[in-house]
């Protein structure tokens, strides 16, 4: 099949190519029904771009963000006819650590490797995205920068630190305003602050917080964490504002050290106390000595508590810890947990119900899903009061099924209630020291639940809270299809 390809050979001269595409291949050809011209693109066109950069990339196509109509599929999976997204990033190899956008070996069309400014293109068949047929084809031409913002607030989701007060935005064109818009949705009591060069462009957008132009930034203005959207000659000048504007860099980490500081401080100097007065024989008495021992082992044993959780948290948050995705009895899995915690409940007076019997199968880490649980459950023992009811339910709606774990005593605090998911966070400090608790079991909640993309919060009522979190409803085991297989990849 003769091709034609629309090829820059020069700033602002385009000459006309023809190539042979094998339409006995695996690959699909595809006509390019509507493009969306980038800054890139027109850097190339224009020769802004340095000279040696210019020798090496051209000749070849522009444009990278494009869709098309299906013209043939050996195969026949793919249609005449079928709207796709064609997806520019070409990997040659496969890395189990790196993405594939960022290994060398990736050709990425019209960055030295010919874009979509041709007849007809043919592409590998993974790097085709169907569409429906009845979209606007004007919006769906933006898809792939669509895809980058996604992209990159997922990366922000994986690896940012839990304090959102303030986000700065630098950015004003079209691939800020995307990524501001998912933003403020993600994070809706998030401060958003956009950071940009053009007057009329900020006034855009009206759902941020504040706009300022990049020469006119207040000096006590600080952000939490800062998301370039310039690109080009700006970026380099962007980064290192943001470097200025942004916090302390060591800021989470100076106040982390902190906080485990604080929350070993007591338990050592407990240790210590008692261990000393074992050594000096101030009581020689049997039971006194026994008390001096107890108080050690109970304050050695949060310690031990406390470092565990830690390392959880550390391996969940780097994304080191594997998730294992499964299809398993939720029911089943609920049940087992209540029936090696009844002596905690017991311990604690605590009436526990659950009513559920039905199997219910999800997708999730069933490992994962049982820590959760236990976070859940000893947070309700711990915090149960007034008629000392812990009630766990499961309920399937919308394809999901939700595992509740809802205790009697007083409502969390209002002001308290967004700071639930950060770590050390404590709603009654006295309380928590008193049973021992740390303040990082629901942030390893919420790391567990996030690396599933899953669902999971807390609901007050009047006479009690309730903690719940989500998994996807599995079909019968012939028909399964996990709706995820990974998170922020």
């Amino acid at each position: 099949m003769l091709n034609t390809v629309y090829r820059l050979v020069a700033p602002r001269r385009f000459e006309v190519a023809f190539n042979d595409i094998d339409l006995n291949s695996d690959k699909v050809v595809v006509r390019p029904t509507h493009l969306s011209i980038c800054h890139a693109d027109q850097r190339y066109y224009q020769g802004t771009r340095p000279a040696d950069v210019m020798a090496k990339k051209l000749p070849m196509a522009l444009i990278h963000e494009a869709i098309g109509d299906v013209v043939y599929d050996a195969t026949g999976e793919f249609k005449p006819g079928e709207l796709v997204v064609m997806i520019p990033n070409t990997p040659v190899e496969k890395d189990d650590v790196i993405a594939e956008n960022y290994l060398r070996s990736s050709k990425f069309r019209a960055s030295g490797f010919d874009g979509f400014m041709q007849d007809n293109v043919a592409l590998d068949r993974d790097r085709l995205v169907r569409l429906p047929q009845d979209i606007d084809r004007t919006v769906a031409a933006f898809t792939e920068i669509v895809s980058v913002s996604v992209h990159a607030l997922r990366r922000f989701e994986r690896f940012t630190h839990a304090r959102k007060n303030v986000v700065g935005i630098w950015g004003d064109g079209n691939l800020g305003y995307i990524t501001a818009v998912f933003f403020h949705y993600m994070h809706p009591d998030t401060k958003l602050v956009i950071f940009g060069t053009n007057e009329d462009k900020l006034s855009g957008f009206t759902f941020a917080d504040e706009t300022h132009l990049v020469w006119e930034i207040p000096e006590d203005l600080k952000v939490d964490h800062a998301i370039e959207c310039v690109g080009g000659d700006a970026s380099q000048k962007a980064i290192d504002q943001m470097i200025d504007v942004i916090q302390n860099q060591d800021t989470a980490r100076q106040e982390f050290v902190s906080n485990v500081s604080h929350e070993l401080k007591t338990p050592i100097a407990l240790i210590q106390g008692y261990a000393e007065g074992l050594l000096e024989d101030v009581n020689s008495d049997p039971e006194s000595r026994k008390f001096y021992c107890d108080v050690i082992v109970d304050e050695a044993a949060k310690m031990n508590n406390m470092v565990k959780k830690l390392l959880t948290l550390n391996q969940l948050e780097a994304g080191n810890d594997v998730v294992s995705m499964e299809r398993f009895d939720i029911t089943a899995l609920v049940h087992n947990y209540l029936q090696s915690a009844d002596l905690l409940a017991k311990q604690n007076g605590i009436s526990v119900h659950m009513d559920q019997t039905k199997e219910i199968y999800v997708w999730g880490d069933e490992f994962k899903i049982e820590e959760v649980l236990m976070n859940y459950f000893s947070n309700a023992v711990n915090h149960c009061e007034k008629e000392k009811v812990v009630e766990v339910k499961i309920e399937e709606m919308d394809g999901h099924a939700r595992v509740s774990v809802f205790n009697t005593g007083m409502p969390i605090p209002e002001d308290s209630l967004p700071h639930l998911w950060e770590k050390f966070y404590k709603v009654d400090k006295a309380r928590t020291r008193e049973y021992g608790g740390s303040g990082i079991g629901l942030s390893i909640v919420k790391a567990i639940m996030e690396s599933m993309n899953q669902k999971y919060g807390v609901i007050n009522y009047e006479n009690g809270v309730r903690f719940w979190f989500e998994l996807e409803l599995a079909g019968e085991e012939s028909e399964i299809t996990p709706a995820i297989s990974e998170k922020n990849s």
